[in-house]
């Protein structure tokens, strides 16, 4: 949890398994390549977005963004990108807060920096992702991404057992049950394909909420595959 003023915002790194991860022995938050980010704060302005950066030296990651609902609350999770290079990074939470406490409504932005340490997995460990993109308004899967997942399991080593994350996403708006359902529908849906297609391990399927994106780029879902890991 971290606050300034009225403001609060709180973090959770996730394991590619989707368990919680510890902080280092000086106290620095961990975050796997290839896992999520489970990210909550209140008191941000109604209808805005919060997103979020990773920055190490000059450059910087965009992870994505979550909507802040009516109530001045955002939760939800952001994926760590799989390729991203190991070290300590700066994560930067940019959003618009909304002090109510004063007569007129004082919006202003800003810019909440954490210091945060990316794992990268073992080399024998090493994801495969894959972004697939759905049908709108549905958990329907485009004949596009049936053909990229079907490249992916064509391949003899991904008949062994594997550790499989899918994270669902929705596009921009919708109330919060419909982004809830219809995400998590779109990750059981490439679940259903994946072990179709003799895919087996262990599935841990999330509902993503928001994507950061808009039109058809907004309706997919992450795909994280560790081969070897499944149980």
């Amino acid at each position: 949890m971290v606050s300034v003023g009225d403001l609060q915002i709180f973090i959770s790194p996730k394991s590619t398994e989707g368990a919680n991860l510890a902080l280092s022995t000086d106290g620095t938050a961990i975050l796997n390549a290839g896992g999520s980010l489970a990210a909550g704060g209140r008191d941000f302005v109604p209808g805005s977005r919060v997103d979020f950066f990773l920055l190490r030296g000059d450059a910087a990651t965009f992870l994505g963004s979550l909507d802040v609902l009516g109530d001045g609350t955002y939760l939800g999770f952001v994926p760590i990108p799989v390729d991203l290079a190991g070290g300590t990074y700066a994560l930067q939470v940019n959003g618009v807060t909304n002090n109510t406490r004063q007569r007129a409504v004082d919006t202003s932005p800003i810019s909440i920096s954490i210091r945060v340490k990316v794992v990268k997995p073992a080399a024998k460990l090493q994801a495969v992702r894959v972004v697939v993109y759905f049908e709108a308004f549905s958990a329907k899967l485009t004949e596009p991404s049936k053909r990229a997942l079907n490249t992916f399991v064509k391949q003899p080593r991904n008949r062994s057992s594997h550790l499989v994350r899918i994270v669902g996403f929705v596009g921009p708006g919708g109330s919060v049950s419909h982004v809830k359902t219809l995400s998590k529908a779109r990750a059981e849906s490439v679940a259903r394909y994946l072990r179709s297609k003799g895919i087996r391990g262990k599935y841990v399927l999330q509902s993503g909420g928001n994507s950061s994106g808009d039109g058809p780029l907004a309706w997919h879902a992450d795909v994280l595959v560790i081969p070897n890991q499944g149980r």
